[in-house]
């Protein structure tokens, strides 16, 4: 698992975004997305199996939020 997957699962905001900062100087963000994707599968697995509840979806909604904020720019941008 992938730095940036433990650390949204785990929804440790502050890393989250360090992360996602560093990764943007040398990825794509579709490929930082992919991740993005797996650990927001985790979960939803989580919650599912009811090691996760509400609050923890809510946190984890207000993580990927911020993520957006910072990679939306940069997936226009490779789009154009």
């Amino acid at each position: 698992m992938s730095d940036l997957i433990e650390e949204i699962v785990n929804l440790n905001e502050d890393e989250v975004l360090k992360i996602i900062i560093e990764r943007l100087k040398n990825e794509k963000p579709m490929a930082i997305m992919s991740d993005v994707k797996v650990a927001m599968k985790k979960i939803g697995e989580l919650f599912s199996s009811k090691q996760y509840f509400l609050p923890d979806l809510i946190m984890s909604g207000e993580i990927l939020r911020q993520i957006f904020e910072l990679i939306g720019p940069r997936i226009k941008e490779s789009k154009e």
